[in-house]
């Protein structure tokens, strides 16, 4: 066990995790696999997913895994292909947007 790792910390790392999940429940379905410090930018990341989908409703989002690899963060996602949906490559390139803002963001942002 680390210094900082408290069960003060382990309790605000919750309740952290789950505003993000009661601001989105259908999109955050998985448990996250890094620490504190990469909460607000995962909090901003699902909330430019709901925004992508709020304009394309139709289209699917599929959490796969959230965690830290190498130290960066990795968001593993299925956005499924609907061809009859017109408006799912902008809700892809937003999405993909997000992704790599969050990537970059937690990149010069400490996890813990």
């Amino acid at each position: 066990m680390y210094d900082w790792d408290t069960d003060d910390y382990t309790a605000a790392q919750r309740t952290a995790y789950e505003a993000i999940r009661q601001r989105h429940p259908t999109l955050v379905t998985k448990g996250f696999g890094c620490y504190a410090g990469w909460l607000p930018i995962l909090g901003r990341f699902f909330d430019e997913v709901a925004s992508a989908k709020a304009a394309a409703p139709e289209v699917s989002f599929d959490l796969l895994q959230v965690k830290e690899k190498y130290g960066a963060l990795s968001i593993h996602y299925v956005v499924p292909r609907n061809t009859q949906v017109a408006r799912e490559d902008d809700a892809r390139r937003r999405i993909g947007g997000a992704y790599e803002r969050a990537w970059k963001e937690a990149n010069k942002t400490c996890d813990v």
